[in-house]
């Protein structure tokens, strides 16, 4: 494999089942429920061994009887069970039960997920949870956001030696590191465009501005050296950290450079995250500088969030769309957002479209219903939006979700389309671990590329496909590793490599063909750098990946 990882322990540095594990506490469901209440989302019933919960997946929850733990580091819960489907379990341990929720919070928890839908598997977390109070109950929620079917045979709570936390993975990197390619010196040679029958779509971030400084430039030098773009612009003395030359995501020689080497390697849209903000007054704000790069670099306008251009040069050479990225602060809908939306966007030349409707990718239908204030008011958004459409000469506007579509009927009553996705990270299953950074524990999951990440994208592509039908549009991802990103959750692939992700968009066409879907597959990331997904050139994996992605789509 490509991809090099250490060696080191899945959940904790001990086998659950093992001698050198004490059994603080433990239930065998196959002698009934022994104190555990369901609520009404987890109806249960008894088998021989174990109970059965049949549920629709709104907030499922088990809850143990009252409990008298003294906690120590390298306490684990386990439950042992079968599912009907991949997914995410979630442990509540509660301190005070007459505090607010029960004493139940967020930062009382841990997550965990389930792997193998096809065998009784045993789950394990390590809790971190404090030490010098007693715990008095758990909570155990099943999968959400979907129907399933789980046995569950028994719930353990064990204690052993504490875990040591992994030092970090080391990643894949070339044995001779391309050469570097400086924009100030530099223009792209003439571009071979090479065509494919297929609209190969590419997620495009662009927030790599000076301001961007929480996971930014200054991030990656210092945590993730070997994630260097090859593009540079020497002439930009503020783009320089740890050393290290990087560039502007606005400035119109890097733009120019990304859409060439796309056109020489199939991808024929970019998608671009597109932020919206508001002003306290309640007025639309377009000048959030993550969007610098899009109006600047890619139209050609003078500022951002200044007046429309009637054209941009790539009018003829790359279709584009935005994703209206309206995630948490982004949900509010200022006034003037549609406008800015059509007049911005919707008529430029090169402006995609589906069926002859402005294609428009929008992150969250449940940020927007938070951001307008209710199912009916979003609704009345997003018809807003196409009857200006309309009055400026765009036939209408084709909605579709990025993430939380389930069914079309949901979909449908808001005005939405259709679904797509970003990325399908954990929907094939996860091992965690954990490590300490300074004070902090931080969790990571972590996904093996061929027998986890193939079989989430499987799963949930015949899954959606089963739901939406054309009106479902592939996604794919080619990599991930949030470990520098030093969040507490963080989200790694593992033995991915150009071979395996050309694998996996051989079965994308696969099942497009097999279902009859339309020829679009997404690639969830051109330049997330410390993310860790991207398929942008650099010294770490050269051009390696986008040669796979025009091997899979060339038109023969």
């Amino acid at each position: 494999m490509l991809a090099a990882f250490a060696a080191c322990a899945a959940l904790c540095a001990f086998s659950a089942s093992g001698e050198d594990s004490q059994v603080l506490a433990e239930w065998d469901f196959s002698k009934g429920v022994q104190g555990w209440t369901a609520n009404a989302a987890a109806p249960v019933k008894q088998a021989p061994d174990g109970i059965v919960i049949e549920t629709d997946g709104r907030d499922p929850q088990l809850t143990s009887p009252a409990l008298d733990i003294t906690p120590q580091d390298g306490d684990v819960i386990e439950v042992r069970m079968t599912a009907s489907r991949p997914g995410e379990i979630q442990w509540f341990w509660q301190y005070d039960p007459s505090g607010p929720s029960g004493g139940l919070s967020q930062e009382q928890s841990r997550l965990a997920g389930l792997e193998d839908t096809r065998k009784e598997q045993t789950v394990a977390a390590r809790t971190f949870w404090k030490t010098g109070k007693h715990i008095t109950g758990l909570r155990f929620d099943l999968p959400e956001h979907g129907p399933g079917s789980y046995r569950i045979a028994s719930i353990r709570v064990l204690r052993g030696p504490a875990a040591m936390p992994p030092q970090w993975r080391r990643e894949y990197r070339l044995p001779v590191a391309p050469r570097r390619i400086d924009v100030a010196k530099e223009t792209p040679p003439a571009t071979h465009a090479v065509a494919s029958d297929y609209t190969v779509a590419m997620w495009y971030f662009a927030a790599w501005e000076p301001e961007y400084t929480w996971d930014g430039w200054r991030q990656v030098a210092e945590r993730a050296p070997w994630r260097i773009p090859l593009l540079f612009d020497s002439s930009d003395k503020e783009m320089n950290y740890n050393g290290i030359q990087f560039y502007r995501a606005s400035n119109p020689r890097i733009v120019d450079w990304h859409v060439h080497w796309m056109r020489e390697h199939c991808v024929n849209l970019m998608l671009w995250d597109w932020y919206p903000g508001m002003h306290p007054d309640g007025s639309f704000n377009p000048t959030f500088f993550g969007n610098r790069a899009l109006e600047v670099g890619f139209l050609g306008k003078e500022q951002l969030g200044g007046p429309p251009v009637a054209t941009n040069r790539f009018a003829d050479t790359m279709p584009f769309a935005v994703m209206w990225t309206n995630h948490k602060p982004s949900h509010g809908i200022g006034k003037g957002l549609a406008e800015y939306i059509v007049d911005q966007f919707f008529v430029q030349p090169n402006y995609f479209k589906i069926d002859g409707k402005a294609f428009l990718p929008l992150w969250s239908p449940a940020d927007l219903i938070s951001g307008a204030g209710g199912e009916a008011k979003a609704k009345a958004v997003l018809e807003h939006l196409r009857q200006y459409a309309r009055s400026r000469g765009i036939p209408d506007v084709y909605v579709v979700a990025v993430n939380g579509a389930f069914t079309r009927e949901q979909m449908s009553s808001l005005g939405i389309d259709g679904a797509m996705g970003y990325n399908l990270l954990l929907t094939g299953g996860w091992t965690t671990e954990f490590r300490q950074i300074g004070d902090r524990v931080v969790e990571d999951r972590i996904e093996d590329f061929r027998t986890q990440t193939v079989r989430g994208h499987e799963a949930t592509w015949n899954r959606m496909a089963d739901a939406f039908g054309r009106d479902y549009f592939l996604p794919t991802c080619p990599m991930q590793n949030w470990e520098p990103t030093h969040r507490p959750i963080n989200y790694i692939i593992r033995d991915h490599s150009p071979q395996e992700y050309e694998r996996l968009l051989a079965s994308a066409k696969a099942t497009i063909e097999k279902r009859g879907l339309r020829k679009f597959v997404s690639i969830e990331a051109f330049n997330e750098w410390l993310e860790g997904s991207y398929v942008e050139p650099g010294t770490q994996w050269g051009l390696t990946y986008l040669e796979a992605v025009r091997e899979a789509f060339k038109t023969n």
